[in-house]
């Protein structure tokens, strides 16, 4: 029996040492010999594993893989669990730690502390209405929902953007790496509308001091010029044609008798609208579209904000506008699907 250092394997020596002891039934001996390597290291080798297992290091972690998921279960729970700090949420269940080591456990699990996402209040007439709203339309067909008018109001402040330069720290004040602070928010209101088809609508920046505040008068005199000349020159929505419809959304300014009696009187048919319904209404999509490339552009000035908000919208194409009015079906399934909650759109 041959003795040498204790040494460890390597992975071609395991193998052989397998090998022979499996397939050409070699004794613990015969192997020893033939390799120069120890009867007992021989001995373990054979019985063991081909590739062995490496013993874990380092201690238990603290907050094992049970542990987590009751964290997240607590923190989880309801709405009222979900607003509460991890260290709030351990300290419920009686767990103690490191509050970097709580928040590594709930990171493991892939839950994360983020700002809330702004959607509409939803009470339970809301979602019922949401449901209606979705079930009566979303059998209709490419023809139906090309011939309704989407229309709505926007603000577009100035001031509001962070921005990211690329300076020196004694750079900090240049012109350069500066922006303009304004004493007031600067705000433009919009309101525009799209066809259904994929057409795109005039945009109306609202001026107070040439139109007045924003009411059922000013809106009654001011946006119909804009309707009207929008169905005349599709033919789509003409009427007696295409029985075009018109859809606005349910705030008071829209809803008030002066304004519906307006509408009726000039034969607008209008498409009846669940409120707080903003992911049903494709023209959102296009502010959001719209706002993100005027803030690209970093507007100064009120008269700069205005120029790019007339431009970028020039600029949006049909298939822009088809690629938002051509997924209300869509829409329509994921709210049922939500039971007349809130959808990703």
């Amino acid at each position: 029996m041959v003795k040498t250092p204790c040494r460890r394997l390597t992975a071609a020596e395991r193998a052989k040492i397998h090998a022979l002891h499996q397939q050409a039934h070699w004794n613990y001996s015969q192997i020893s010999r033939e390799l120069g390597i120890p009867y007992s290291t021989v001995r373990l080798c054979a019985i063991g594993r081909l590739t062995p297992q490496k013993a874990p290091s380092g201690r238990r972690p603290l907050l094992d893989t049970p542990t987590r998921r009751r964290l997240v279960f607590h923190a989880t729970a309801n709405r009222e669990q979900r607003l509460k700090p991890y260290t709030e949420i351990a300290a419920e269940l009686g767990i103690h730690a490191d509050p970097r080591t709580i928040t590594k456990a709930f990171h493991k699990e892939r839950y994360y502390r983020r700002v809330a996402t702004e959607k509409p209040w939803l009470n339970a007439e809301h979602i019922q209405k949401r449901l209606l709203f979705s079930n009566l339309t979303v059998s209709w067909g490419d023809k139906d929902w090309a011939r309704i008018i989407w229309s709505d109001e926007a603000t577009f402040r100035l001031g509001h953007m962070k921005l990211y330069v690329t300076r020196r720290p004694e750079e900090k004040f240049l012109p350069d790496c500066c922006v303009p602070k304004f004493k007031d928010v600067v705000t433009l209101f919009v309101w525009a509308c799209i066809g259904g088809d994929g057409s795109k609508g005039p945009l109306l920046i609202w001026d107070r001091e040439i139109l007045g505040n924003w009411n059922s008068q000013s809106y009654c005199r001011n946006v119909w010029p804009y309707i009207e000349s929008f169905r005349q020159e599709h033919e789509i929505f003409r009427v007696g044609i295409g029985n075009s419809v018109f859809m606005q959304d349910g705030s008071s300014v829209h809803t008030a008798k002066a304004t519906m009696r307006f509408l009726w009187e000039k034969a607008i048919y209008l498409l009846w609208w669940p409120p707080n319904s903003p992911d049903l209404n494709p023209i959102e999509n296009l502010w959001r579209l719209l706002k993100s490339r005027v803030r690209k552009r970093y507007p100064k000035t009120r008269e700069e904000l205005r120029r790019y908000i007339e431009e970028e919208w020039a600029r949006i194409t049909p298939q822009e506008i088809r690629r938002y009015t051509g997924n209300m079906n869509e829409r329509c399934r994921a709210v049922i699907a939500a039971s007349g909650g809130h959808t990703p759109y």
